[in-house]
């Protein structure tokens, strides 16, 4: 396992790339069904995806996210778990995303790509 260090202590197993874009997120909530969300990500890595939402997530709630893949893949749907959801001073949430196992196999071949293509 590789950690990388910036300021201070970071738990985080992959680099975040800094992004600023609007993605699909679908909350596979059992209650509701599949409720269609937009978000706006802000970083991006490897292993998951930092995001601002105007609605609340809870921790634990799988989600599918739509990234932006490069011309030749179009869109990627990653399965992922809400691993924390916090209240700003703004409106709205910033949520964690980790990408669920099978996700990331997928995903490490075209990581470079969609940050490039965001």
């Amino acid at each position: 396992m590789v950690t990388t260090v910036k300021k201070g202590f970071e738990r985080r197993r992959h680099s975040r790339a800094s992004v600023h874009v609007g993605v699909r997120c679908i909350r596979l909530d059992p209650h509701e069904g599949g409720v269609i969300d937009e978000v706006d990500m802000v970083d991006l890595s490897r292993s998951g995806v930092g995001a601002v939402s105007d609605n609340w997530y809870y921790p634990g709630q799988k989600v599918v996210v739509c990234l932006p893949a490069d011309t030749d893949h179009g869109k990627r749907q990653m399965q992922a778990t809400v691993r924390r959801c916090l209240s700003r001073q703004e409106p709205g949430y910033r949520i964690g995303l980790e990408f669920d196992h099978n996700s990331l196999n997928n995903w490490s071949s075209l990581s470079s790509t969609a940050v490039a293509a965001a």
